[in-house]
């Protein structure tokens, strides 16, 4: 499968095969306990990948409250040093989770969503790269 490397004001970037994995609180469902997103780092490098290939990797609000943990978790340390987003499965990411933007959730759960989409796109303290499918 190709991948292309998306980044702004990088000029390159080496990442390691041996990394710790951790993985994050929010999980695809109930009855399956396998994270949203998982996360490694090694070497300065965290890597954060999109992990709810079944519904794309859709950006539901607990998608994207998971994202911006795992961004954010020790992001003053001077052990981190890039931040490579990545996904799992056929592609990078649908969209917003349209199931969860209908009448029946109401307007302050859409308020919520596009708030934290917000405030993801604002947290930019170190450098973030996104690994997209080509």
């Amino acid at each position: 499968m190709a991948r292309s490397l998306l980044c702004r004001g990088f000029d390159g970037l080496q990442l390691c095969r041996k990394t710790s994995l951790v993985s994050a609180t929010r999980f695809c469902s109930q009855s399956e306990p396998e994270p949203l997103i998982v996360r490694q780092q090694n070497n300065g490098i965290r890597r954060l990948i999109l992990n709810n290939p079944k519904k794309r990797n859709a950006l539901s609000l607990s998608m994207l409250e998971s994202l911006r943990e795992n961004i954010l978790t020790d992001v003053d340390s001077d052990d981190l040093r890039v931040i490579v987003i990545s996904a799992k499965g056929p592609v990078f990411s649908s969209g917003h989770d349209l199931k969860e933007l209908t009448s029946v959730q109401g307007r302050d759960h859409h308020t919520k969503v596009f708030h934290t989409c917000s405030e993801l796109g604002e947290t930019q303290t170190i450098q973030e790269l996104c690994c997209i499918h080509a």
